[in-house]
């Protein structure tokens, strides 16, 4: 990652500002490029880039703000279409810095990537509400605190099936999985078939403990879908009545909208105008984090077997939940 990729943000910190950018840029390439390491943080495994240091932070010493928002979710689940809807949402009566939001890439919102030094950054933004994302277990969130201070999370799920598909083509834009770098040659095959495999069986355990996967990762979060500062979302849901998702999105934000401001949201926020307003630096793999969002592309690329494995696991696991997944539109 070049500096001028994270000098963006500039446009959403108070004139004057002076952080080292090329911090960022030094940080990263030594976590993609140098030394893709699993690291844990309270017993769960993270993905390079991830830090157990700045997760220990935002556990223990960072404080946030009442009127933040944080999308919470596994990897590839409909994270940054949600997070840019949320954007939508919040600052549909705010042009001007609707555009620069885009600036404020995952580098920065996401609470456990990157070095601590990032919150020179996070903690001087300009935005009155502040939008964030994690992929952490609540346990490594502490969540009363979120709780305490007015935080709104909102966790969003996608049928287990689509997410490993999506997975596949985001992990393999990472260097080190392209190159085979071990272990990532067995924990990200470049088969497909392999592939599937290992992540249906939680051999990957990204986001969770040994032998976890996202199945546990929903599980763990669902356990607190009465408490009244969260929200859940189904990607499939969004995908087939966006306008009603939305409504129920920012109600719980407490924004109203009007008709015409939920029609430009569904514009702005289709998968075309998101490829269109990626930042003129942005790298491969932060244009990857938006692809084709189709429900039902896993049918291409299942077996029969691995589809009945799936469902098996499904109800092994949150069989005593009232999730249900949707597998086609």
């Amino acid at each position: 990652m070049d500096k001028s990729f994270f000098e963006g943000v500039r446009c959403l910190l108070p004139e004057g500002n002076n952080v080292d950018m090329q911090q960022f840029a030094d940080f990263f390439n030594n976590a993609h490029i140098h030394h893709p390491q699993i690291k844990q943080y309270n017993g769960y495994n993270l993905f390079p880039g991830f830090e157990p240091n700045t997760a220990d932070y935002v556990y223990n010493k960072w404080e946030p703000k009442s009127g933040d928002v944080v999308v919470c979710s596994y990897p590839k689940t409909g994270t940054t279409w949600l997070r840019e809807i949320i954007h939508q949402i919040l600052y549909s009566n705010e042009p001007d810095l609707l555009a620069k939001m885009k600036h404020f890439s995952p580098v920065f919102s996401c609470l456990e990537i990157g070095p601590v030094s990032k919150f020179e950054v996070v903690d001087n933004l300009i935005m009155r509400r502040r939008v964030f994302m994690t992929h952490l277990s609540p346990a490594c969130l502490n969540f009363d605190k979120f709780q305490r201070k007015g935080v709104k999370l909102i966790y969003i799920m996608r049928n287990p099936k689509d997410q490993v598909i999506s997975w596949y083509h985001f992990a393999h834009q990472h260097h080190f999985i392209q190159n085979k770098v071990e272990p990532w040659d067995q924990l990200c095959p470049e088969d497909f078939g392999k592939f599937i495999d290992i992540c249906i069986e939680g051999n990957q355990g990204y986001f969770g403990k040994q032998r976890e996967g996202y199945l546990e990762h929903v599980r763990y979060w669902y356990e607190h879908k009465d408490d009244p500062n969260i929200l859940f979302v189904m990607y499939e849901d969004l995908k087939r009545d966006f306008c009603k998702e939305v409504r129920k999105i920012s109600d719980f934000l407490e924004v109203p909208l009007s008709n015409a401001q939920v029609d430009q949201i569904m514009k702005n926020t289709s998968i075309q105008s998101m490829k269109k307003n990626m930042p003129d630096k942005a790298t491969d793999l932060a244009k990857s984090m938006v692809r084709k969002g189709n429900v039902g592309n896993w049918k291409d690329h299942f077996t029969t077997e691995q589809s009945q494995y799936c469902d098996d696991k499904v109800k092994r696991i949150l069989g005593n939940t009232d999730i249900q997944f949707t597998y086609e539109l």
